[in-house]
């Protein structure tokens, strides 16, 4: 196994190829394997409001026959002194949560998968919060072949 070397000061020609083609790896001058972490099919959904709660907000899309979902972090905070839950949905199914915060302003909570929650191939994800209305949801993941 060869690597092609690429100097590390942002000067690396372009190398896309297309689908199927071979494509070689790529290391800096002293040998070590350049590693992409992040994916072009990785995705953010963001929520914020003050007036009002977000019943079935469409985290992503149906990603298509033969891909699913897998979440990876939910982060929801409150920030009025009302009592809060969030759930994801697929449909009307519930598939995480609820998860519940007391009514004391300021509360929030982080949930981090270290085995990405896979969700049901071929189906979009939708977020419901119920009580307060001044909060903050982020939900992160990607979608993958299954």
């Amino acid at each position: 196994v060869g690597f092609k070397a690429y100097s590390p000061d942002g000067t690396t020609p372009g190398t896309a190829v297309a689908e199927l083609d071979r494509t070689d790896a790529k290391a800096d001058l002293d040998g070590r394997l350049y590693v992409n972490t992040g994916s072009p099919r990785d995705f953010s959904y963001h929520d914020d409001d003050t007036a009002a709660v977000t019943t079935d907000g469409a985290v992503i899309a149906d990603p298509g026959d033969g891909f699913a979902v897998f979440i990876t972090d939910i982060i929801f905070s409150i920030g009025a002194a009302t009592a809060s839950s969030i759930f994801l949905e697929e449909g009307t199914t519930k598939i995480l949560g609820p998860y519940y915060l007391e009514a004391i302003a300021g509360r929030g909570l982080v949930v981090h998968f270290k085995t990405p929650k896979r969700c049901t191939a071929s189906t979009a994800i939708l977020v419901t919060n119920t009580g307060s209305i001044t909060f903050a949801i982020d939900i992160l993941g990607f979608v993958a072949a299954v």
